[in-house]
Order: C-alpha cells, then structure tokens, then sequence
C-alpha cells in the first residue's frame, strides 16, 4: 500500500487548527519553554575552529571544548531532554490513548507509561548517533533503521501494555515494504529539527562571545530558536500520530 503523504500532512494540519488551543499550552510548557531555558541559562558554546568541527576525533577527547561545555551543562541537558520527551508522551497520550481526551487526562496518564517510553525512545533514536558523528557510511542504514522505527513511540501510547521488543517489531510490522518512504521521512525530521534553529542558535552564540551584547536581544533570538525547534518537534508528533493510524488501520483492515 502507498503511502498518501498529502492525506497524512492534511490529517496533521487538520489536527493542528482543530485542537490548537489545547496543544499550545502543551507544547509551550513542554517542548518550548524547557529548551529555551536552558539555552539561555547554559554557557556559552565554544568557538570552534574550522579545523576542529572538521576532526570528528579530536571533538571527543575528554580534553576537547565540546567536551568540556557537554560535562558542564550536563544536569540542565538531562532535565531539558527528560521534559521534552514527557511532553511528547504527553501529546502523543491525548491522541492515542483512548482513556486520555483532555490535555489533563493526558498529563495525568503519561507518568505511569513514561519510563518505558523514555527507554523506547532512546533505543528508537539510537541510530541517530552516527548520523550526527558525521560517519559517512553509516548514514544511509541508520537513515533507514531510523525510519523503520519512526513509529515506535506512537505503538507504545496507542498499544499499551506493550514491551519495547513487540512496540519495535511492531514498527517494522507497519513499515513494511515502506523502508524508502520511511527513511526519507526520517531524513526530513532530522532535517528539520538541526536546520530550523539553527540560524537563531549560530546568532545566539555569536552574541554571547560578546561582552557588550545585550541580554535582551540574546533572549529574543534564543526564543525564537526554541520556538522554532518546538514547531517541527509538534509537527513531527503530529505526523507520527496521522502515519501510525493510517498504517496501524491499513494493516486491521479497517
């Protein structure tokens, strides 16, 4: 069965301006406002040489600057990225969970799934790792794993109780013969997500180098980063939620 792309992307737009008062809370509280803060509150990012980004080796030495700004802004990375995925849970939950309806019932359902999801999400997104390490000839099958397991989180908020084996041969159950479409989508999320802020983030370092910059300005353009990563993460949740009930139908039958 192809894939309706457009019926998929107007399944997500049509969720979106129906239910936008209800996601707008979620996702300013839970996808926005964790990175915004810590990108404001974190130490400058180092300047980089144009030899050192290019040494992938060299980067992660304990002694490297990206190393040590890692270690040094650790706690606020592991609370930034716990929130942000209770958030996705958490709208993932509204709509998948037929016990949930209400952004309070999503939130007061969420905690009890939420460890296995975080574990399956990890495992999910493992293939993201050499992809981001700039390892040429592991891009296209991590591309393609990343894509065949794309619907992971969804199969564990809509299938619960369901282990994180069965939700990944799941995934793969519904992405069958799907690989190519699967890996393009998930080159496009990553796209996205690395290329949407990016512009606001570059500034934003710039500025911070400066010691006559002013705090005001800085805040606004790391808003606007943050804003930017928060649409394509809703958006990238939506999609997952309009893909797993087409497929997740298409294989019932119904």
């Amino acid at each position: 069965m192809t894939i309706d792309w457009s019926g998929v992307a107007a399944d997500a737009w049509g969720r979106w301006k129906r239910d936008r008062a209800l996601l707008l809370p979620l996702a300013g509280l839970l996808l926005f406002l964790p990175q915004f803060a810590f990108y404001l509150l974190a130490t400058p990012f180092p300047q980089l040489t144009a030899e050192q980004a290019q040494d992938t080796s060299a980067l992660l030495t304990p002694d490297s600057p990206l190393v040590a700004w890692i270690t040094h802004n650790a706690p606020g990375m592991l609370v930034t990225v716990l929130v942000m995925t209770f958030g996705s849970l958490a709208i993932l939950t509204l709509y998948l969970d037929p016990a949930a309806g209400t952004p309070g019932k999503a939130l007061a359902r969420a905690p009890a799934l939420f460890p296995r999801y975080l574990l399956a999400v990890i495992v999910a997104g493992l293939p993201a790792g050499p992809i981001e390490l700039m390892l040429v000839i592991l891009i296209l099958p991590c591309l393609y794993l990343l894509g065949r397991l794309i619907l992971v989180a969804p199969v564990i908020v809509a299938e619960r109780p369901i282990g994180i084996a069965r939700s990944i041969a799941r995934s793969f159950a519904l992405t069958r013969g799907r690989g190519l479409a699967m890996m393009a989508l998930a080159a496009a999320v990553m796209l996205a997500g690395m290329l949407a802020p990016a512009p606001f983030r570059l500034l934003h370092d710039a500025l911070q180098a400066e010691a006559a910059a002013n705090p005001v300005t800085i805040a606004l353009i790391e808003a606007l980063g943050s804003l930017a990563a928060a649409i394509v993460a809703l958006a990238t949740l939506l999609i997952q939620v309009a893909l797993y009930r087409r497929l997740a139908g298409s294989i019932s039958g119904t």
